[in-house]
């Protein structure tokens, strides 16, 4: 039952233990060994003795084990023949190749189907930030569009910088103002002498002058600071 089992595709390397084991049973007295067997024996040992080599040459498991098991079974008439393993020992498998299947035309068209998928995908992913312009548009349209809006930007940047301008203005002044009549409603005199009022004016208008200045300059470093990140 195992020797049926046995895939007699799968050799072993031939050895000098396996061919004086070989040779030994090619020599074994008529009737132990099968018609068969013998004549693999034969071609085996033809084989090696034309080529001179014998660690080249590859023999059957299934035919190795056959004849130890035949000699085997007639120890009775002759010496008993060294297990399996011990006639094994230095040898390695030979594997046979597999056989080239052809490839499956339904298999390479699904792969085929399957890559094209995924060039699209990523070809409508490279795409994507693109922006779609009309078939009629040109570039020409495009450049004036881009034009109008830089300019529509730059005018509102100077609105905005004119209206921060004025209402600098008009902050110091009315500070000047403030503190220029200040002093001449303070004053128990009738009038304040010119010099007081100058200088307390002057006095408020710079303090506010400053204290806008560096509130300007912070939200125009904030403001900068937000666009760049």
């Amino acid at each position: 039952q195992m020797s049926a089992l046995i895939d007699k595709s799968v050799c072993v390397r031939l050895t000098p233990a396996l061919l004086a084991f070989l040779r030994n049973a090619a020599t074994a007295p008529d009737g132990q060994l099968t018609a068969d067997c013998l004549s693999s024996i034969r071609r085996i040992l033809d084989s090696v003795e034309s080529d001179n080599e014998a660690s080249s040459c590859g023999v059957s498991f299934a035919l190795i084990k056959s004849v130890r098991d035949c000699l085997a079974s007639n120890a009775k008439q002759s010496p008993p023949p060294p297990p399996l393993w011990r006639l094994l020992v230095g040898s390695e498998l030979l594997l046979p190749k597999p056989p080239d299947r052809p490839p499956n035309p339904e298999l390479a068209a699904r792969l085929e189907r399957l890559r094209a998928e995924q060039a699209q995908r990523e070809y409508d992913r490279m795409t994507a930030d693109v922006r779609s312009t009309p078939l009629g548009s040109s570039y020409r349209n495009r450049q004036f569009h881009d034009a109008d809006d830089s300019l529509g930007s730059q005018l509102r940047m100077v609105n905005r910088q004119l209206a921060t301008v004025v209402n600098f203005l008009l902050t110091v002044g009315a500070a000047f103002a403030f503190g220029y009549k200040a002093c001449e409603l303070a004053s128990s005199e009738r009038s304040a002498p010119l010099v007081y009022k100058m200088a307390a004016g002057l006095l408020l208008a710079a303090v506010v002058f400053f204290a806008d200045l560096y509130f300007v300059v912070k939200l125009d470093y904030l403001s900068g600071k937000k666009k760049a990140d």
